[in-house]
């Protein structure tokens, strides 16, 4: 998840510096380019989605199992 995001940071802060340039001279490249920060940004949203349902099942279900005896 912090790959992700790193790479997102680094994606959106190309796309706003030094691609800025490129990618406004040929659409279809800014589309592309866009588009595939979109989506890992989504990808992001919903992992952490994900993670914020899994953790308190995962809480749950440890509290349910016995304890080893000592």
């Amino acid at each position: 998840m912090f790959w992700l995001t790193l790479a997102l940071l680094s994606l959106w802060f190309a796309g706003g510096s030094f691609l800025k340039a490129h990618l406004a001279s040929a659409p279809v490249a800014f589309l592309l380019y866009w588009s595939a920060v979109t989506l890992l940004a989504l990808a992001i949203i919903l992992l952490a989605g994900y993670d914020m349902l899994r953790v308190p099942r995962e809480l749950r279900q440890e509290h349910r199992l016995p304890k080893s005896p000592r």
